[in-house]
C-alpha cells in the first residue's frame, strides 16, 4: 500500500489485476505503541500504471473502497483525521468517473510498453 484516503487507496503489485477486479483488502496499522491493529475491507481496481523504480518493475493501482464495516470506516476516518488538516482539498468522492479515460490511456500506454 502506497496512499490511502476515506475513499480508497494506491497499491503496487508486480501481478497484473484488472480494472474491475474486485478484492479483499486487509491494512495493518499501528493500534497502540507496540501493537497493531486490522481494517478490512473490500475495494474495486478503478485504475492502472506501470511502474518502474530501478530494477523492480511492476503496476500500480488505484482501489476504490467498496464496503468497510462500520467500526473499521470509523477507525480509518480516526486515523486519517490528523493527515487531512494539511490538506486543501477535501475528499472527492466522483474519483472513480473522472479516472475512466486515465485508466483506458493507462491500459494502452501499458501495452505499448509490453511490445
Amino acid at each position: 500500500m502506497a496512499d490511502i484516503s476515506e475513499a480508497g487507496l494506491r497499491i503496487h503489485s508486480v501481478h497484473p489485476i484488472q480494472i474491475g477486479t474486485e478484492l479483499e483488502i486487509r491494512v495493518y496499522v499501528l493500534k497502540e505503541e507496540f501493537t497493531f491493529g486490522s481494517i478490512k475491507g473490500r475495494g474495486k481496481i478503478i485504475w492502472t500504471t506501470l511502474h518502474r523504480e530501478g530494477d523492480w518493475k511492476g503496476y500500480r493501482y488505484g482501489l476504490y473502497l467498496t464496503e468497510m464495516p462500520l467500526d473499521d470506516r470509523q477507525r480509518l476516518t480516526r486515523l486519517l483525521k490528523p493527515l487531512q488538516r494539511d490538506q486543501e482539498n477535501p475528499l472527492d468522492h466522483s474519483y472513480p468517473e473522472r479516472c475512466q479515460q486515465d485508466s483506458i490511456n493507462s491500459e494502452k500506454e501499458h501495452a505499448k510498453g509490453e511490445r
